[in-house]
């Protein structure tokens, strides 16, 4: 029953094709062997280096009320958070050099955040929506990215906490990859 299920299917698929069937197998070999690729790079990330693209402005109010609340904490991993409204963290990866980026792991804070949307770069202010993941109310959380993302900026932004509000508080952030070079 399998098989004949099996040969249904093939001669649909060559019916559909029509004259491109011949190019059916090579391309789905191509991709077997890239997703290959692609597996064996996210088994073998690790933490990268990230650091804050560019200064963020405080206001005078938070400067003088909470000094410690800065973008920076979201770099240590101790117990500080950076917490504001709608947070957007751009980093930059590896000193700016070019990296496979396979998750993102986010260490919430009180309130979390609802979700994080992933965005990614090679040039800076050009910027591309990568993904938007939903969160859980766990303290730490890894999230998965999608194909193979080669960039050299990644920006997370957090439009709104657990409750629905929009002040979210991160304690820590992590980008995993494999540092690629300048190329």
């Amino acid at each position: 029953v399998e098989s004949a299920d099996r040969q249904r299917d093939q001669e649909n698929l060559k019916r559909e094709l029509d004259v491109k069937y011949d190019e059916w197998d090579p391309m789905v070999q191509s991709l077997r062997r890239n997703l290959a690729r692609v597996a064996s790079q996210v088994h073998q990330s690790e933490p990268l280096r990230v650091a804050i693209q560019h200064p963020y402005a405080y206001s005078k109010w938070d400067q003088v009320h909470e000094p410690h609340n800065i973008v920076d904490n979201v770099l240590v991993d101790d117990e500080q958070v950076y917490r504001t409204v709608s947070p957007e963290i751009d980093l930059t990866l590896a000193d700016g050099g070019q990296c496979f980026v396979a998750q993102v792991e986010i260490h919430s804070g009180e309130p979390a955040p609802m979700a994080v949307e992933v965005y990614t770069s090679s040039h800076l202010g050009d910027w591309t929506l990568l993904s938007v993941f939903q969160c859980t109310r766990d303290l730490m959380q890894r999230f998965a990215l999608p194909g193979e993302q080669i960039c050299k900026y990644v920006r997370l932004r957090f439009p709104n906490n657990v409750r629905g509000g929009s002040i979210v508080s991160i304690r820590h952030v992590k980008v995993i990859g494999l540092v690629k070079g300048d190329d």
